[in-house]
């Protein structure tokens, strides 16, 4: 291939990326997002989607793009074309699955499983300029590093092995506990060594049976306790991460 040809086909792939660009820009006013553009995360050179979810809707939608920034415009035109492939796939989606998306936002599975979507829209919406082989190239490029960034460390199947059984260890992990830490307040108790703010000690004599029924029920009461901690945790973390949400 000489000179001349390179030239031409280097004009050519500058013009598609103009093209391109003003396509997705052109996009973006039509759904009413706002594209904006920011010196701060110029320095990782990466690009967002910024958004209010209101009963499972996208409102007041931003697109936002580096200010300062190395990638010819048909990269800034892919770029694009995947945040509003966010917009699009969340948008496409049944309210059960944005629901999934929304709420499982934290969970690196779904938003793998997101991005995933999101590059699918986006190889839509640049269909029309990726049968340049340069064009292609970037995309293909950008999809796959993207898509690293994001990918779990582990795969699937290990992971669904981890919520099956993290249930039942972190059950026999507070059983454990719940056993250790009351088998050793009876032993101490028994003997008579008291525990401070906690139980009286008991006369072991046989006379006193009401102590010893209250020994035992705030054994019961505290391997009780013990036992339910997890579940409030989780309940306490989850409308937290809600309420920070809304």
């Amino acid at each position: 291939m000489n000179e001349s040809m390179l030239l031409e086909n280097k004009e050519d792939y500058h013009t598609a990326g103009l093209e391109a660009k003003a396509k997705m820009e052109e996009l973006i006013k039509k759904e009413g997002i706002t594209l904006k553009t920011s010196y701060e995360i110029s320095f990782d050179k990466s690009a967002s989607i910024a958004c209010k979810i209101e009963n499972l809707e996208m409102n007041n939608v931003s697109i936002i793009l580096p200010k300062l920034t190395d990638k010819t415009d048909m990269q800034i035109a892919i770029t694009m074309a995947h945040e509003l492939g966010h917009y699009y796939a969340f948008n496409k989606a049944k309210k059960w699955k944005r629901r999934y998306l929304y709420e499982g936002n934290s969970n690196n599975y779904i938003k793998y499983y997101f991005e995933k979507l999101a590059w699918k829209e986006a190889k839509i919406l640049m269909m029309d300029f990726l049968h340049d082989h340069s064009a292609k190239a970037d995309f293909d490029y950008l999809q796959r590093q993207g898509l690293l960034s994001y990918k779990p460390k582990d795969n699937l199947f290990e992971y669904v092995i981890k919520c099956i059984t993290k249930p039942f260890s972190v059950a026999f992990t507070c059983l454990f506990f719940a056993y250790v830490l009351t088998a050793f307040a009876y032993l101490l108790i028994k003997n008579n060594i008291p525990i401070p703010y906690v139980f009286d000690p008991i006369v072991t004599n046989g006379n006193d049976f009401l102590a010893e029924a209250d020994f035992y029920s705030d054994m019961k009461a505290t391997f009780f306790l013990i036992m339910i901690y997890p579940i409030f945790k989780w309940i306490y973390k989850n409308i937290a991460r809600l309420n920070t949400k809304n």
